[in-house]
Formats: C-alpha cells, structure tokens, sequence
C-alpha cells in the first residue's frame, strides 16, 4: 500500500531569466531575437568574481576536495580558499605571462579536475592566456597518442601543464616538442 503525501510541496519561485523575446525580420531567411528584459549591470572580466570574494569573504572556502590516502581511503578536505586562490591567480598569471604565452602559444592543460587544473585555469583566465584542458585519456588510455598529436599540433602550445607528472609523462615525452615548456 503507497502512501499519500498529506501535504502539497512547497516550491520556490525560480528566476529563468529571459523568457519573452522580440522578433524583428531582416533579409529573407533572417529573423533577429532580442531579449524583452534589459540586460543587467555585469562584470568585465569572469576574474572580478574572485577578486570580490577574496576581498568580501577571504577566508571562505572557494574549491575543496578529500585527500587520497596510501591505503585508498579518502582523509581530512583539503581546501583553497578565495583569498589563496586569488593570490594563487595572481602569481600563476604572472608567470605565464612572463613566458609570453598567447592565442599562438596557449596553455593545455592535461589533468583531471583537481586543485592544481583549477589554479592553472584560474591563472590563464586572470592573465588572459588562452588555454585548452585536454581529455585524460588521450594520454593515458591511448597507446599511439594521436588525438594528443592533434591537438597540440592544432593548438601549437607554448606550455603543457600536467599536475601529475609520473601519470602524463611518457605522453608528454611522446607529443611535445622541445620548444614546449
């Protein structure tokens, strides 16, 4: 026998943004869209979030994760929090910039998603350096390495950054060539 909910949920109302939009046509086979609401005061950058948080709530935790113990357990959070993260932006940044990294020689990133992918993504992002996170495993299941040859071929980076080193590195020593750091 299933029991009846003797009382209806509550729901919130959720803000889905823009739902009413004006159509205007142009040339045959072009219509334009554009939002009834009025688009809102914004951010320049995506890096001024980090900076308002570090400075309005520096101590907060912004990304954390479990450490992985010898025997497989999962120990204490390791956390970063807005103030450590800005500060770790800020000297990432700094150093790919002192590279000279750009659009032609991008950041690839070739990690899974841990703390050290999320800083080097944060540093890119607060220096303007382009990067590009690649699939794991094209470097770690694939044995030819092609699709990774691809992709660095296409991308030419002037940095492939790997937080683990003894995971990627035959991979690395495979694809990368010696004007990559």
């Amino acid at each position: 026998m299933s029991e009846t909910p003797t009382t209806t949920p509550r729901y919130r109302p959720v803000p889905f943004g823009v739902t009413r939009v004006s159509v205007r046509e142009g040339a045959p086979g072009t219509r334009y869209l554009q939002a009834e609401l009025p688009l809102g005061a914004y951010a320049r950058r995506l890096s001024d979030f980090l900076v308002h948080w570090a400075e309005a709530e520096p101590e907060r935790s912004f990304m954390a994760r479990r450490e992985q113990l010898g025997d497989g357990r999962t120990g204490d959070w390791l956390r970063i929090s807005y103030a450590q993260a800005l500060d770790g932006a800020r000297r990432i940044g700094q150093a790919l910039l002192d590279r000279k990294l750009s659009a032609e020689r991008p950041v690839v990133i070739l990690s899974e998603n841990t703390l050290e992918h999320a800083l080097m993504s944060l540093g890119c992002i607060y220096a303007g350096v382009p990067y590009c996170p690649v699939s794991p495993a094209y470097a770690t299941i694939s044995q030819d390495y092609d699709k990774l040859k691809h992709v660095l071929s296409t991308l030419t980076p002037g940095l492939v950054f790997a937080a683990d080193g003894a995971r990627y590195g035959r991979a690395i020593s495979a694809t990368v060539g010696s004007d990559v750091e």
